[in-house]
C-alpha cells in the first residue's frame, strides 16, 4: 500500500507538478527585479554580477528541496490518514520512510537541469508571460515525449520519470544528465547574465 501511494504521488510530482512549480518559482524570482526595474540598481552594487544570479539559483534549489521535504512528510501523513479512514487498504504500521524519500531525492537531482533552464528564461526575459508560457509548453510537450523510447531519454522534462522506475538501468545516466547538465546550464546562464549591460 505504501509503495502504491508513493508511486502515484511521485508520478504526479515528476510529470506535472515539479515542472510547473519550477516554472512559477523562477518566473516570480525574475519578476521581483523585472517589475521594479531593479536590475540596473543591483548591477551597480559593489559585488560581482554573477553573485546575483548565483543567489537566485541557490534560492530556486532551496525551494525545490523544501518542497521535496514537504511532499515526503505529506506522503507519510496521507498514508497514516488513509490507514485510519480506510483500514482495508492495509497500510503497515512500519513506515518505509527511506523508500518513500529515495525516489523524491532522485527526482529533485534530475530536475536540477529543469531548474537551471527555467531560471535562465525567468531572469533573461522580463515578460512574465514568456516565462510561464515556456514552462507550460515544455510540460505539455513532455506528455507526448515521455512515451517515446528515444526522445524521453534526452528531453529534460521527461528525465525525472526515470526515478520512478529504473527502466533499462537509465537512472544513473538520468541523474548524471540532470546534475551535470544543471550545473553547466546554470554556469552558462550566470556568465550570460553577468555580461548584459541593460536588463
Amino acid at each position: 500500500a505504501w509503495a502504491g501511494l508513493a508511486q502515484n504521488i511521485d508520478a504526479f510530482w515528476s510529470l506535472l507538478m515539479l515542472p510547473l512549480y519550477v516554472t512559477l518559482e523562477t518566473a516570480l524570482l525574475g519578476g521581483v527585479e523585472h517589475n521594479a526595474q531593479q536590475w540596473k540598481h543591483l548591477y551597480a552594487l559593489p559585488l560581482p554580477r554573477w553573485s546575483i544570479y548565483a543567489a537566485k539559483w541557490l534560492i530556486s534549489l532551496a525551494l525545490v528541496a523544501v518542497s521535496t521535504l514537504v511532499l515526503w512528510i505529506g506522503t507519510i501523513a496521507c498514508g497514516l490518514a488513509l490507514n485510519v479512514v480506510e483500514p482495508a487498504l492495509a497500510f503497515s504500521t512500519s513506515i518505509p520512510a527511506w523508500d518513500i524519500l529515495r525516489p523524491l531525492v532522485a527526482i529533485g537531482l534530475i530536475g536540477l537541469l529543469i531548474i537551471a533552464i527555467h531560471l535562465f528564461v525567468g531572469l533573461r526575459w522580463s515578460n512574465f508571460t514568456i516565462s510561464i508560457g515556456f514552462g507550460m509548453v515544455a510540460t505539455t510537450i513532455n506528455i507526448m515525449v515521455m512515451n517515446s523510447e528515444k526522445w524521453a531519454k534526452v528531453y529534460p522534462w521527461s528525465l525525472p520519470t526515470f526515478a520512478l522506475e529504473d527502466t533499462g538501468g537509465f537512472l544513473g545516466t538520468a541523474l548524471a544528465m540532470g546534475m551535470i547538465g544543471g550545473a553547466l546550464v546554470g554556469l552558462l546562464g550566470m556568465w550570460r547574465m553577468s555580461r548584459r549591460e541593460v536588463i
